[in-house]
């Protein structure tokens, strides 16, 4: 199997209304549906979040993280983590420390973030992990 993480698209309003307008919003059971979702996704070997988690809770993270730092961790951390943490939110050229790095940022350790600022860039940065293999791969948007 293989598992796709895809860079956040800040400042593509229209195209994120033209998709939000294929759903049917006034639907309860939508609504119902996307509430009961967790704020993170989980594997025996990562963490797919947006922002973060909180890594001082070790194995205790999924009760130890707020919502806001799911949603809004900073700075972002990086790392040895015991699960590889594949996240968004902050753009790669501010974690790299390189401003005109835009695509997939491993630390080399634990942490992958994937936000390639799709705004300034124009590419779409997609991190593939391959269950059976166990490796991860860059695809060109």
């Amino acid at each position: 199997m293989k598992i796709y993480a895809i860079s956040d698209i800040h400042g593509y309003i229209e195209e994120f209304n033209t998709a939000l307008s294929y759903i049917d919003l006034d639907d309860e059971k939508y609504i119902k549906w996307m509430r009961s979702l967790e704020l993170f996704y989980m594997t025996d070997k990562q963490i797919y979040v947006h922002a973060g988690v909180d890594e001082e809770a070790d194995d205790l993270w999924k009760y130890g993280t707020s919502e806001e730092m799911f949603c809004e961790k900073y700075p972002p951390t990086t790392g040895e983590f015991y699960m590889d943490i594949i996240a968004g939110h902050i753009g790669t050229a501010m974690v790299s420390g390189d401003p005109d790095f835009h695509g997939i940022f491993h630390d080399g350790k634990s942490h992958y973030y994937i936000d390639g600022t799709v705004s300034i860039s124009g590419r779409i940065p997609v991190l593939m992990y391959d269950t059976e293999s166990g490796k991860y791969s860059r695809l060109n948007s």
